[in-house]
């Protein structure tokens, strides 16, 4: 499960990424504690947010697309709510999470029939909805 080695009289241990349990012990704590879990919970709290979904390089990972960590969390709020809630719901996910998490506020009408390059290339690449009943997440 890890790998370690002396560095003077200091020991370093980190994963051990090849190692046969890294993988789902990987997808368990982000099931439990990941971005979807996080994000879920608090933009629920936050009046008129009809949907929520991670995108980008999160959402990439998480439809199996293989990399690093990505450093920040692309997160896509649609309806019509109050920028403020959301702003203090993302910093607290900042905070739980120990990562950036730049949001973009859309109305549904925008997600539905807009057609400018940026909707057009977050819709083109995998999502991931946030705002879910189920603990699995949904990537489409």
């Amino acid at each position: 499960m890890v790998r370690s080695h002396k560095v003077g009289n200091t020991r370093l241990v980190q994963a051990d990424p090849d190692g046969s349990l890294t993988e789902p012990l990987t997808e368990l704590l982000r099931r439990a504690f990941g971005p979807c879990q996080v994000l879920s919970e608090l933009l629920a709290a936050v009046r008129g947010v009809e949907a929520a979904y991670l995108f980008g390089s999160w959402a990439a990972r998480l439809d199996g697309e293989r990399g690093r960590a990505p450093q920040d969390i692309d997160v896509l709020v649609l309806g019509d709510p109050d920028r403020d809630a959301v702003g203090e719901a993302v910093s607290v996910a900042e905070r739980q999470l120990a990562r950036p998490v730049p949001v973009t506020i859309g109305r549904m009408s925008w997600w539905r029939d807009g057609d400018d390059a940026f909707r057009n290339e977050i819709a083109r690449r995998p999502l991931v909805e946030t705002l879910i009943s189920s603990p699995e997440p949904v990537v489409r």
